[in-house]
């Protein structure tokens, strides 16, 4: 049997220790889903085909894989985050605008979505378009209680 400990950041966090049993690697991964932040999308954009597709359907296809049935990902706000900028997909207020095909997160979730149209989705915003702060100060949230 192999354990993997899985160490926190975040002060006062205990360590979890996760184990593997070789003896029972036939039975499937029962997973719960993944994150796509940073520009880690980004990384599977760029492969090229057939193993793209093939990567996909081992994270998103059911009862295959990791069958994720969660998929959070960070949305774009054309904005410096860790690893590089996400553009955004509304950069002005105008609707007609919007061009959800704009990099490379929607477009993860979309192949996501045809693998397991029953999978959770969910956003993630690390930053904003420029346009949404209406304090000059470069957040929405400015001068508002939460």
């Amino acid at each position: 049997m192999r354990c993997f400990v899985l160490l926190s950041l975040l002060a006062g966090a205990a360590a979890a220790a996760y184990c593997v049993d070789g003896a029972r690697l036939s039975q499937p991964l029962r997973s719960v889903g993944a994150q796509s932040t940073a520009g880690t999308a980004r990384l599977l954009y760029d492969y090229v085909e057939p193993q793209r597709s093939q990567v996909l359907d081992l994270l998103f296809k059911p009862n295959f894989g990791a069958a994720f049935q969660h998929l959070k990902v960070e949305m774009g706000g054309d904005a410096q985050i860790s690893c590089g900028a996400e553009p955004s997909a509304m950069r002005t207020a105008n609707r007609s605008e919007d061009n959800f095909a704009r990099g490379y997160e929607h477009w993860l979730m979309a192949e996501a979505k045809k693998r397991n149209p029953q999978i959770a989705l969910l956003g993630l915003v690390f930053a904003w378009p420029a346009w949404i702060d209406t304090s000059g100060k470069g957040s929405p949230y400015v001068g508002k209680h939460l």
